[in-house]
């Protein structure tokens, strides 16, 4: 008897224990992505931006100085991917924009677009859960996951399995629309929304410099001995087959962008109960127009100003609905600018731009010399080059001489540091960086390439930025609100743990990050200040 009474006080205190570490979750957990920001802009907007936009979110969150992403492409959608999984391409999978789906067939995936057919087969791309797969097994299906972006479909990527929306811009119509088409019940707040649009008034808009021109960084940096400057002053009509075009890729495309999602949460239920849900919103600065090649070009200068004030009255909106401390923000961007942009393209012997096509297509002529006519060369995408198995099976060939002696011609380019086969690699995976984050066996292309320093690849519509230091790109991510400790991380630390950290602080244990959390508590960061997320 007096056994069994021990037993059940010990039982009592584990109980009331476990009770008494308990976490009240989040309501909402915000992701806001700016497209191409970086920690240099925040650094020097630091005295142009207000006190409740990105100062605001640094001075009461939590900012990390030196948050490294491991992954090679320049696709924005593989950053996403890496940051929401908390994982890497080696396993998620999502390597690029392009991969090989059949080898024999010589078929590649179909890249995200904004159809609903298109979105819900890159909904699967990801081999591996995220974050609004993770709170969805562990809360059930009604913690929903939503999505808002102005023309980004990679941000599909951010919403995992089964997202509930993903809203997005019509470039022709100027109006927003789901493009999950998940159902229709949410498009009465929608069609009002996009009803009180003045469509006439958008198009005839024009988009001038926010502040005095000579006061921006460009033109302090750059400005020449007659004292003039360049100005901007642009109309916002498009083409005709995409009038809104313009608008989307403006200042006045974020305002449209955060007007939209504050009508959404004001007519919905997001973040409205215990359960937590997932909002993601992409805002751009990347402008419309082709602007000079330095770090800062007045017209994305003057997109971060406006959009600061943006972020200050999207703040004050979810702080007023839903309590500063009820929900959680982060603040990051999906791809990378150039670190070298002020010398891009002066060809000499340690800057330049590399010319993806052109590799391509010297590649190609140098293997039809060889083996005959024909197209030996698919695609060179993000660091990879892709090469016609069929062609070579059918010409007997040897796959591995073919990717050694191409690696050998491709080594003799302009700005190209290293030319790797992967036929071994399929063998022995790779074990140093960046090589050993972005492999992925049944996606990978023939070679991997990296270029030598103050290098990039020529930048295309659709991928970010790829250069010398891809795979180890510093990316900005602040955090605040639920559960955030105000300071700052000065020291090392890799993006994909970010999600792994969030879960753990929400007292979710996933199995798939027990390894990831012994290897990182058993190799500390003697450097790191602060941590983001208060302890349990």
């Amino acid at each position: 008897m007096q056994y069994r009474f021990i037993w059940i006080f010990f039982l009592l205190i584990i109980l009331f224990g476990v009770k008494s570490q308990a976490v009240e979750p989040p309501k909402l957990i915000v992701f806001v992505v700016i497209d191409e920001l970086d920690n240099n802009q925040l650094n020097f907007l630091q005295s142009e931006f207000s006190e409740s936009g990105f100062n605001g979110i640094a001075k009461k969150g939590h900012r990390y100085m030196s948050l490294v992403s491991n992954d090679f492409s320049g696709y924005p959608g593989t950053r996403i991917t890496s940051l929401f999984t908390g994982t890497t391409p080696s396993r998620h999978g999502v390597i690029g924009e392009r991969w090989m789906v059949d080898y024999q067939k010589n078929e590649f995936n179909v890249a995200p677009s904004v159809d609903s057919v298109s979105l819900h087969k890159a909904i699967f791309y990801s081999q591996s859960r995220s974050l609004a797969d993770y709170l969805k097994s562990y809360y059930g299906h009604k913690s929903l996951s939503v999505g808002f972006s102005l023309n980004a479909p990679w941000m599909i990527h951010s919403l995992g399995y089964s997202p509930h929306h993903f809203f997005t811009f019509d470039l022709s119509k100027g109006i927003f629309f789901d493009a999950l088409q998940s159902d229709t019940i949410a498009h009465n707040w929608l069609d009002k929304f996009n009803n009180s649009i003045p469509h006439n008034a958008l198009l005839k808009n024009q988009w001038g410099p926010v502040k005095d021109i000579a006061n921006y960084i460009e033109y302090k940096n750059q400005r020449d001995t007659t004292g003039k400057f360049r100005t901007f002053f642009y109309t916002m009509k498009g083409k005709e087959d995409s009038r809104y075009s313009n608008v989307a890729a403006s200042p006045t495309g974020n305002t449209l962008l955060r007007d939209v999602v504050v009508s959404y949460l004001a007519n919905s239920e997001l973040g409205r109960d215990e359960i937590p849900d997932l909002l993601t919103i992409c805002f751009t600065t990347k402008p419309f127009v082709e602007t000079p090649s330095v770090w800062l070009p007045a017209e994305k200068e003057d997109m971060l100003l406006r959009l600061d004030q943006n972020l200050a009255s999207l703040i004050e909106f979810l702080d007023h609905e839903y309590g500063s401390e009820n929900y959680l923000m982060a603040v990051t961007a999906a791809s990378s600018l150039s670190e070298e942009k002020q010398i891009a393209g002066k060809q000499s012997l340690n800057s330049g731009l590399v010319d993806q096509k052109k590799i391509g297509a010297l590649l190609n002529l140098y293997l039809m010399a060889l083996h005959g006519q024909g197209k030996w060369v698919l695609g060179v995408y993000d660091h990879q080059i892709f090469l016609n198995r069929q062609l070579i099976n059918e010409n007997s060939l040897s796959l591995k001489e073919v990717q050694e002696k191409s690696a050998l011609f491709v080594m003799e380019m302009s700005g190209i540091a290293r030319v790797i086969p992967t036929f071994e690699m399929m063998l022995i995976p790779p074990t140093v960086e960046p090589f050993k984050s972005n492999f992925f066996p049944m996606r990978t292309g023939d070679l991997f390439y990296t270029l030598k320093p103050g290098w990039e690849a020529k930048q295309t519509d659709t991928y970010g930025v790829q250069s010398s230091v891809s795979g180890g790109n510093l990316v900005p991510f602040i955090m605040k609100g639920w559960g955030v400790s105000i300071g700052v991380t000065v020291g090392k630390e890799n993006s994909n743990n970010i999600i792994p950290n969030l879960l753990q602080q929400m007292n979710i244990s996933i199995s798939e990050f027990v390894r990831k959390w012994d290897e990182i508590s058993s190799h500390p960061d003697e450097t790191t200040v602060g941590s983001a997320l208060k302890p349990d």
